[in-house]
């Protein structure tokens, strides 16, 4: 009887089905367990390098490490150490002890809250959890003291970041956001202006704020000087409300923009020169992110998770690109995630757990989106070489489903062998198997895996309608899939109006 070949190659460049309502013979993944995507076909998603001697995984999603432009943060849930890079391994060489900025002798205690977000200004920085924020400026340093590490709670913001020598800042709440002092200010400023503005108007969590450039007003927005009202005059500084009515979560650098990242929208702050710096408004998106920690990337490239569990890609220069995926992603909407960035092969991962607290850790490569046996709580770059703190899952193989497909026969068919292609370690075992129905509308039935030959060959023999598939491999380090083959033979004969299957070229 004769043989039909079926390849499989493009849905290991592809990997995870955007959508779980792609149609059959598609060319995607199902499930890619320890595997990611590439334009070679299917590799490991076991590579980042823990930079310290032995793990220092605490609890999800801590410690993280933290880069910026002159000091690199390891931030736990109630502490924040000064890491040391120029030891190898990389040690964490001092804790930080805040003292409380509105009694500076009093020592300052963090509250665990949520994931860090850093303001940077190399030496001067600011840290936020959604709850404290940690504070270090040069100031003591410029009389000849030493520099000290401030701690804010009073004061609530949920996110910042520096852009383009401003900082920007959003998220406040309004029950302890308006100081005495910011009243004062604005009562004598309405009485001199001319401008219908609303003194009772409250400065709420979808508000976002930016310094002046330089960044020498940063202090002022915790201790406000009478002086200040002239910036907002000039407009060099000041607050912008986004049109939602929920919180900002996050605020990134994109190119000469900001993207602001709301409960209930994105939205893009672009630059304004005349007749004075500062910045105007563009609304995105409709909808917005679930929490603080999903939107991960830097000036080039953003990725983020929306509030229904879709990934996007949002690259400088274009608007923010869906990607898909709900159907791995959505549950980790409701539980903490965070989304990191590694520059050196321009992927995202995206870890967290779901409602169970079960690993779940995703890898977004050029070509499509795989999982990782790593949950990785921050990736930085340092010296051409990718870094991360990570818990491991337990599992040590590697497995794939195929979507499913009918070989474009509709009619009973016998999936006789699957071939694997690729490269695999001494000793790695190479199982295929596949999952069958005889119906469209049925449940799918799971045959045994079958251990392939040395050539790649596993003997499977299971007639059906739909097939799904599969690859398994006793290894999560060492592999490359380069692809699949499927051979069949038709063996129905309610579609054939000749004397044999073979006369009719099936």
């Amino acid at each position: 009887m004769q043989e039909f070949t079926l390849p499989i190659q493009q849905a290991l460049v592809n990997g995870l089905r955007p959508r779980n309502d792609v149609g059959r013979n598609t060319p995607y993944l199902v499930s890619c367990d320890r595997a990611q995507p590439t334009e070679q076909g299917l590799i490991p998603s076991y590579g980042l390098v823990d930079p310290y001697g032995s793990s220092q995984f605490d609890s999800w999603p801590w410690p993280q490490l933290i880069r910026g432009s002159e000091v690199t943060f390891s931030g736990g849930e109630d502490a924040i150490n000064i890491v040391n890079e120029t030891t190898d391994p990389w040690t964490n060489s001092s804790g930080i002890t805040g003292m409380k900025f509105y009694d500076p002798s009093a020592n300052f205690t963090l509250t665990p809250t949520g994931v860090w977000h850093l303001v940077d200004f190399g030496l001067t920085w600011m840290l936020l959890n959604g709850n404290d924020i940690l504070l270090k400026t040069n100031r003591e340093g410029m009389i000849g003291d030493s520099n000290t590490v401030f701690g804010i709670n009073e004061i609530t913001v949920q996110t910042g970041c520096a852009h383009r020598g401003r900082a920007i800042l959003g998220g406040f709440d309004p029950s302890d956001f308006w100081k005495e002092e910011w009243q004062a200010i604005f009562d004598e400023w309405l009485e001199k202006s001319e401008l219908a503005i609303d003194p009772t108007l409250d400065i709420r969590d979808n508000f976002v704020w930016w310094t002046s450039i330089g960044g020498g007003d940063l202090l002022s927005l915790f201790d406000p000087p009478v002086e200040y009202i002239e910036l907002f005059r000039r407009n060099e500084m000041g607050f912008m409300p986004m049109p939602s009515q929920g919180s900002v979560l996050a605020v990134k650098s994109l190119g000469e923009n900001v993207a602001v990242y709301a409960l209930d929208g994105v939205y893009l702050l672009f630059p304004v020169s005349e007749p004075f710096p500062t910045f105007g408004l563009q609304k995105v998106l409709d909808h917005g992110i679930p929490q603080r920690g999903a939107v991960g990337g830097d000036e080039s490239v953003h990725c983020f998770v929306d509030q229904r569990g879709d990934a996007w890609r949002w690259p400088v220069g274009s608007g923010p690109q869906k990607l898909g995926y709900k159907e791995y992603l959505s549950s980790m909407v409701d539980q903490e995630m965070l989304v990191s960035y590694d520059p050196q092969e321009n992927w995202f991962y995206i870890s967290g757990e779901d409602g169970s607290a079960d690993i779940l850790s995703f890898v977004l490569t050029s070509t499509g989106l795989g999982t990782t046996k790593q949950q990785l709580t921050g990736v930085v770059s340092a010296e051409g070489q990718s870094y991360s703190v990570y818990d491991l899952s337990a599992a040590t193989t590697t497995e794939i489903v195929v979507q499913e497909s009918d070989f474009r026969f509709r009619d009973l068919k016998t999936l006789t062998t699957i071939e694997v292609g690729g490269v695999f370690g001494d000793g790695d075992l190479v199982y295929v198997g596949v999952d069958y129905r005889y119906e469209n509308d049925d449940g799918w039935s799971t045959g045994a895996w079958v251990l392939c030959n040395r050539e790649g060959f596993g003997r499977v023999q299971i007639t059906a309608l739909e097939f799904r598939v599969k690859v398994k491999i006793n290894d999560v380090t060492g592999f490359k899939i380069d692809y699949i083959n499927a051979h069949w033979q038709a063996v129905g004969r309610r579609t054939i109006r000749g004397p044999s299957a073979d006369q009719a070229g099936i």
